[in-house]
């Protein structure tokens, strides 16, 4: 984990590079959340969208404004920010973006049918940041998520031309889906899906669908 005093290294991540390095051949991750947030989108067909870290958009042209009605996109580097509003300018009003640390910010202004966040939790302390959406999460609403699932052969960030890029491994971490279906669990959600991806070069991703947990079954459990 970074210092208090430290920079965060997502700011020091031109958007350039940061598209380049997760589209690249090597990579190919850009193209998988994207076609996993169009899927998670066309499964929930949520009103209201709150997207963790959604850098500058990647997936937002699959928005279908006759179902979608307010989407929140939160990112640390007002870069990636200032990109998305202008690429995706065709969803007007609906489209709200807010430069935040996700560890800092709460979201109580609005409740959301869908929360998506997909390789954020590497990078954020996962049970602060579960306890905060939780309490925007609606009571039918859907988190997603995208976890980097560890391999011990190959690098939690990948090799690729861009550099810059590899000022996060020291802040990465991996969670488990066991362990990350537990501090869920701890902040009133239950795991109600999961699967597993993988990419040609070897890396492998959780895709968890989480939901919360009724003020019933809290008390039936604790019986």
């Amino acid at each position: 984990m970074k210092s208090a005093s430290s920079p965060n290294p997502w700011l020091e991540i031109p958007a350039t590079d940061y598209e380049a390095h997760m589209g690249s051949p090597e990579v190919g991750q850009l193209q998988l959340l994207n076609q996993l947030f169009k899927q998670v989108l066309e499964e929930t067909r949520p009103e209201n969208v709150l997207v963790l870290g959604c850098t500058s958009g990647n997936g937002f042209e699959h928005f279908d404004l006759k179902i979608t009605k307010h989407i929140l996109g939160v990112d640390i580097n007002p870069e990636y920010l200032q990109i998305a509003g202008k690429r995706f300018a065709r969803l007007g009003a609906c489209l709200e973006l807010k430069c935040v640390d996700l560890q800092t910010s709460s979201f109580d202004d609005c409740t959301y049918d869908l929360i998506h966040g997909a390789l954020i939790f590497e990078y954020v302390d996962a049970e602060v940041v579960l306890h905060r959406i939780d309490k925007v999460l609606s009571t039918n609403g859907v988190l997603s998520v995208v976890l980097q699932l560890a391999n011990s052969q190959l690098p939690s960030v990948s090799k690729t031309p861009f550099t810059s890029l590899e000022k996060l491994a020291p802040i990465f971490r991996h969670y488990e889906p066991d362990q990350f279906s537990e501090l869920a669990g701890q902040q009133g959600f239950y795991e109600a899906e999961r699967k597993i991806k993988a990419l040609p070069g070897g890396k492998e991703f959780f895709v968890g669908k989480y939901r919360k947990r009724s003020r019933s079954s809290e008390k039936t459990s604790s019986l």
